[in-house]
Parts: C-alpha cells; structure tokens; sequence
C-alpha cells in the first residue's frame, strides 16, 4: 500500500504552513466553509500527480502574498521511504519544480510515486461540461498507471499542434508526415483507453448499484473517433478518418478526428445523464467511478491508491455514508473533508481526526476516534 507519511505546505492558496501526518484507514479533515479543507485535498493531489486538479493556470494556487508555494510530502512503498517536493514561484516569470528525493524530475517521472484518486464536488461539472473533461477523466487515470502513456499523450498533443498549425497556414501538403504522427500515438491512446474502459466499467456500474440500493443501473460507454479494439483496426479506422475528413479540415484548418474527439457517456436507464440526470445522478455516478478507478488502480499497481474524499459525504444519506466508509475503511489511506464529524457512520470504525480552521489544522485530542 502507498502511505502519505507526511505532508506538508507553503503559500498555498489559503492555507498557512500546514504540516499533517495522516494514518493508515480513515483521516478526517474538519472544518467550516472557506477554512482549506478543499485547499489542503487540492494540495495532496497535487504533490501525489505534479499538477492541480483545477486551477487553469498554475500560478493560481500561489497565495496571493507570498511569492512562491512549496508542497512537501514524505511517502511509503512497503519497506521503501521516498519524499516528493513540488515547487512553484510567482516571478520573475512562473517557474514549477518537481523533485523525487530532492532530485529533479519531469512531470513523467514524477508520476506514478504515489497513486491518488480524487473524489470533489468538481466531479460533477465533468459530466456536464464537454467532452474534453471526460477525456481528461481517463487521462488522468491512465498517467498515474502507466507512464508510457503519459509520454503518449504528450507526442499526440505535440503532432496534433503541430498538423492544426500547419491548416491554419494553409500547408496542406505537408500534413503527411504528421498524419502518421498523429496515428502512430493516437492508435496506442485509443487502445490504451479501451482496455482501461472495459476493465472499469462493470466496477463502476456495480459501485452505482449499492450507492443507490439497487435502485438503478449505470451504464459507461466509451465512443472513440476511431473504431476497433486492436491496433490494427484502429490505425486502419484512423487513416480512413483522416482521408475523410481531408477536404473539410483544409475549410475549417482543424484536425477534427483522433482520440481528442473522443467521448465517455454516461447512461441510466439508456438515458445520457449529461442531459438528463439529476443532481443525485450525476453525484453517484461520479463517486462510483472514483470507487471503480480505486479497485483498477489496485489491480494494475498492485497497491492501494490514496483515497481523497472532499465534501462527498454531504451528498449522501447516513445509510450510504456508513457504506461508503465501512468500504473504504480497512483498505486505504483514505482523507476525508467534512463540516462536521459523522459519528453515526463513524460506528465501529477508527479514525485520526484533524482540525482545520483559517488555513491552519490541528489535530484533535488524542490519537483518533473510535465509534
């Protein structure tokens, strides 16, 4: 199992100088409104993966007085100990460092150090935004599990630049040599994504089911741009695609086919719940995927990912709140926000509780709580 040991931040966002050190099982966060707890979530994900979860421009978590923002965390392999940094500065021009026992690293070897899955009140804007949230869903997934992909992703998005920059020049007979660009790594995304969807969808719909009772039924279905399975059928597909759509991408000087076309829908009841699910669809959806990407992270890595919970236990009622954490409890690490300590689905489970209050937490008296 990967075990956060340590962690500590620095000028970010609202938070102080916070330094924290979660147990094994459940840790709770707990605070007020606008007090960090989404801060700090946001700040682990970050030093776990080398990037926000939100921000658009990464200059944004820095606090708006301090010049520079420092994530420290010291992390577990089984007998192995390493520690991660992730350093940003505001000028003389934005500047972001990763380091692994205080050597520097790209971001695709930064990965993969301490697997995370991140469960937020965010989640619900992926299934009502577009498409590309959805595809950042199963990239970011995929990065923390492979690393290859991850230098896949970045060639494709670097010939994809590249072909759409040649359209706007209207260069159209030099695309050649970045169409097999563009297929050579689109290929190995597509296939990469199949696989990993086909692996998480019936653990997602199982997830569904207990979260609502039995209730309802959720269906997953990836729609790639280019059809097939294997490799073979997919670059096939991809070369008819691009001589397809040749003549209407020099019109509108835009690659319009290629996995970053690609869709993930969501289905109750045959129905897309982008368009018509409610809130508490679109909620449990979410977290059942979470719960679905926690189990193929443990069979893909071979260890348990950590676990971040924020705010998710306000959208459940206290017989799925027990559920979720009696799931959850003796299996990851797992950090919990909340407003309040929910003892009721808290019975027969231990906790370590920490208190957050203006940016700044404390732990509680003692060394947890039992119910």
């Amino acid at each position: 199992m990967a075990t956060l040991l340590e962690f500590e931040a620095q000028g970010f966002r609202n938070l102080g100088h916070v330094r924290i050190d979660p147990g094994e099982g459940l840790n709770f966060l707990i605070g007020g409104n606008a007090q960090g707890k989404t801060s700090l979530i946001e700040a682990v994900y970050m030093v776990a993966t080398g990037r926000s979860p939100r921000a658009r421009k990464e200059a944004e978590v820095i606090n708006c007085f301090q010049e520079r923002a420092l994530l420290r965390a010291r992390v577990r392999h089984g007998t192995r100990e390493e520690s991660l940094d992730v350093m940003l500065w505001r000028v003389p021009g934005f500047f972001k460092e990763l380091r692994v026992n205080g050597k520097g690293v790209s971001r695709g070897e930064f990965l993969g150090h301490i697997p995370v899955i991140l469960a937020w009140a965010h989640d619900q804007e992926v299934l009502q935004g577009a498409p590309a949230l959805r595809r950042r869903l199963l990239d970011e997934a995929l990065v923390q599990v492979s690393r290859p992909y991850y230098g896949t992703l970045v060639r494709y998005g670097r010939a994809l630049h590249q072909r759409n920059s040649l359209l706007r020049k209207g260069f159209f007979r030099e695309l050649e040599p970045w169409d097999e660009q563009l297929i050579l790594h689109g290929v190995v995304l597509t296939v990469r994504r199949h696989g990993f969807l086909r692996r998480l969808a019936p653990l997602v719909s199982q997830a569904y089911q207990e979260l609502t009772g039995g209730q309802e039924s959720l269906e997953v279905h990836f729609l790639p741009s280019w059809d097939g399975t294997t490799s073979q059928e997919v670059g096939e597909a991809g070369r008819a695609a691009l001589k397809r759509f040749r003549k209407l991408e020099e019109q509108r000087r835009s690659t319009l086919t290629g996995p970053h076309r690609d869709e993930v829908v969501f289905r109750v009841g045959g129905l897309d719940l982008r368009a018509y699910g409610s809130r508490g669809q679109q909620v449990a959806a979410m977290l059942a995927w979470r719960l679905g990407e926690w189990e193929v992270f443990r069979q893909e890595l071979g260890e348990e990912p950590v676990l971040l919970l924020d705010d998710v236990l306000a959208e459940l009622d206290l017989n799925r709140q027990s559920g979720l954490l009696a799931r959850v409890a003796h299996g990851p690490q797992v950090l919990v926000t909340a407003t309040s300590l929910p003892s009721p689905a808290l019975e027969g489970l231990t906790a370590k509780v920490f208190s957050i209050h203006a940016g700044r937490v404390s732990q509680w008296a003692g060394e947890g709580v039992r119910s």
